[in-house]
């Protein structure tokens, strides 16, 4: 007759046990730990568009975006000092600026300091901006003096015509408050298909209205990328009433093309994954 096997004694099993949970844990740990270094990697994301209606005197122009900057409880003063001697240091032709300037309801010195270090961004054709969800929560604060004492031109369902070598590029800027044709008109000015138009707008979901209007490329940030992704692949949550659709980069499927960045700043944690914070530099090219 067989013995019956012999189990392992117990003070083994227990090991074992002790063994598999300190490698998770330690796991765990590590992978935070490269969500928080992702977080603080500020990337330089070069991105080339090109458009048939892009003016021949504006070919090669160089845009750096910026968004999501999110000073406040994770975004030091430093970070913020760091990201504008970041743009600065790539000699754009123009700077624009995507909103949520800060994070949740910060008081008006939080605001003006913003902005006293984005005073410090140079560009020849000048520095754009528009608001975002977290900046028109500061109710008690009016922004727009403190964008303009910074030398920041609000776009705000309006925009400016860019002028080179007698041709010319429409900039323009949604409120993010209450957008519909009336307001997107107002942003456009006289605008028509001929005419390249840059429109910009801190949430991409504004695109599925656009159909039909002479826009060739919307500049949006407000996913951060999904912030915590699966891989760059998929994000459990992208602040979009349209999914995965917007989360991040280049999309060609909707009325017109959007270009999301995934910003520089985060939100609820100081966490990053497949999805690195960064400032764009946009190249207009015609064709």
């Amino acid at each position: 007759m067989d013995r019956p096997a012999r189990r392992p004694p117990r003070p083994r099993r227990r090991r074992l046990r002790l063994l598999a949970g300190a490698v998770v844990l330690l796991a765990c740990i590590a992978l935070v730990g490269v969500m928080l270094l992702e977080a603080r990697s500020l990337r330089v994301n070069r991105v080339t568009f090109r458009s048939a209606d892009l003016p021949p005197a504006f070919d090669g122009l160089r845009v750096a975006f910026v968004s999501d900057i999110h000073y406040g409880s994770f975004v030091s003063r430093r970070r913020v000092r760091a990201t504008v001697d970041r743009v600065n240091a790539l000699h754009p032709d123009l700077i624009v600026l995507g909103g949520d300037y800060i994070y949740r309801k910060q008081s008006a010195s939080d605001i003006e300091f913003v902005f006293d270090e984005l005073a410090r961004l140079r560009a020849p054709l000048g520095v754009y901006g528009v608001l975002g969800n977290h900046d028109h929560a500061l109710l008690e604060v009016n922004v727009a003096p403190v964008m303009a004492a910074a030398g920041v031109k609000e776009l705000y369902d309006d925009g400016v015509w860019l002028r080179r070598d007698g041709s010319r590029l429409r900039l323009s800027g949604l409120s993010g408050v209450a957008e519909d044709r009336q307001t997107v008109a107002q942003a456009l000015d006289d605008a028509t298909a001929e005419d390249f138009v840059l429109l910009v707008d801190h949430s991409p979901d504004v695109a599925e209205s656009l159909g039909g209007a002479p826009v060739d490329l919307l500049l949006a940030g407000h996913t951060h990328g999904g912030q915590v992704t699966a891989f760059g692949l998929w994000a459990p949550f992208v602040p979009s009433r349209y999914g995965q659709k917007y989360r991040v980069g280049l999309v060609t499927d909707g009325p017109v093309p959007v270009f999301v960045t995934t910003g520089v700043g985060t939100i609820v944690l100081p966490l990053r994954f497949f999805a690195r914070p960064e400032v764009v530099l946009l190249t207009l090219r015609r064709g």
